[in-house]
Formats: C-alpha cells, structure tokens, sequence
C-alpha cells in the first residue's frame, strides 16, 4: 500500500493551491505507476505550521498506521504538506527510516537513507516554517491595516454592506431587521 497525504490550509480561490481532488489523483496515478494501492489521508483546512501531531488528524492517524509495516511508502505533492514546522519533519523522517518506508514527494522517490537528502531536506524544513511565518506576520498586518481603514477580511454580517470605497456602512433596509430582533 502506499500512503498518500493530502493536506490544504484553508479555502482558497481557484488557482491559489493545490486542490485535495488533484493531490489524491497523482498520488493515485504514483500507486498504480508502483503496483500499489493508495490509501489516503486528507487533511482539510488544516496547517502545516501546527506543533502538535494531534492537531493534524490525518496526519496522526498516517503516522500511526505506518507502524503496521504494511505501507511501501509515503507520496505527497510536496513536502511543504507534509509541514511547515521542523519538528514535525523531524518526526516524519523518523516514522518513516523506522517503518522501512519509501517517501515520494511529487512522485519521485526521495531516500531519507541517505544523509545528505536529510540534510537538504532539513533546509527545505526551516524553509518551510520560514515562508509560514513571514506570511503569518504579513496577514496580521494587513488585517489590522484593513481594520484601522474601517475595512472588514471576510464576509460581511447581515446589516452592513460597502461603500463606493470598499468601506463598512449599514445596510438601512437589512438594519431594521436587525433592530427588530434586538
């Protein structure tokens, strides 16, 4: 069997990442390709950056179900699904020289035996968990800019609408709902 991990952060416009329907089919095409059967695990709207295993059921339960020694290997579509937080990467590599099992990020095989791979490998981590911060402090700032413009992330609750400058305002006809129910 091949294991096959399949994770997205969040929803994200068309385009924008890698959907869970595309990482399964090649990581599908990869088991056939092999002679195996994939079997998956999908975590959705799920971060690479959490610190706790448990945090990432899937991905847990993977972990878990390669100390049966009944997986030839691991695919994922890259290694950033794998993690974005060294320690978790950390564990993986672990999980995997210890369960004998091949890893195949992109479909190609990559040998965790080997010391270099680890090391670039490791590179690719602290990459990784760097790209994940960076974007973590550049979303904190523009939401708070956003929001010292009087500029709403997200879906509008009932009652408010923009304005012609992308600004919040009340929605007269959906306010007097509102009022009546308070």
């Amino acid at each position: 069997m091949l294991a096959v991990y399949c994770r997205i952060s969040g929803k994200k416009g068309e385009d924008k990442d890698t959907s869970i329907a595309t990482q399964k089919e090649e990581g599908t095409k990869l088991a056939l390709s092999l002679g195996l059967k994939p079997v998956f695990f999908v975590d959705e709207g799920i971060s690479g950056t959490k610190e706790e295993i448990t945090d990432r059921p899937a991905f847990a339960k993977m972990l878990k179900e390669l100390n049966s020694k009944k997986y030839h290997g691991v695919y994922t579509l890259n290694q950033d699904r794998i993690e974005r937080n060294s320690l978790i990467w950390q564990i993986f590599v672990a999980a995997m020289l210890t369960n004998d099992c091949k890893y195949y990020p992109n479909g190609v095989l990559f040998d965790l035996d080997n010391p270099n791979n680890r090391f670039i490998a490791a590179v690719q981590s602290a990459s990784n968990a760097l790209y994940a911060s960076l974007t973590s402090q550049r979303v904190k700032l523009s939401i708070r800019k956003r929001a010292t413009e009087g500029r709403f992330r997200g879906q509008l609750p009932y009652g408010f609408i923009y304005d012609d400058k992308n600004r919040i305002k009340i929605n007269e006809v959906e306010a007097k709902w509102v009022r009546l129910m308070y």
